[in-house]
């Protein structure tokens, strides 16, 4: 059990599990190309993780960071 560095540890870790199930799925489907009547089978990863990147980040997705002010001296970068 590792500890979390920040809420993308959990994306990345979904991302490379539907990478393998996608391979397994590729060997099944190469292994089964002789087989009459098989249908290949896949899966949409890029829609997969986006699902888990919404359940995970919620509304963290769709806000703007504001850039941080440390001193009076800085320029404002919207002027």
């Amino acid at each position: 059990m590792g500890f979390e560095y920040s809420k993308v540890n959990p994306i990345i870790n979904q991302g490379l599990d539907g990478r393998v199930l996608r391979n397994r799925m590729i060997a099944s489907n190469i292994a089964n190309v002789d087989t009459p009547f098989y249908r290949s089978k896949d899966v949409d990863f890029e829609t997969a993780l986006s699902q888990e990147a919404d359940k995970l980040l919620g509304d963290y997705r769709q806000k703007e960071l504001p850039l941080a002010k440390t001193s009076p001296m800085h320029l404002n970068p919207l002027e």
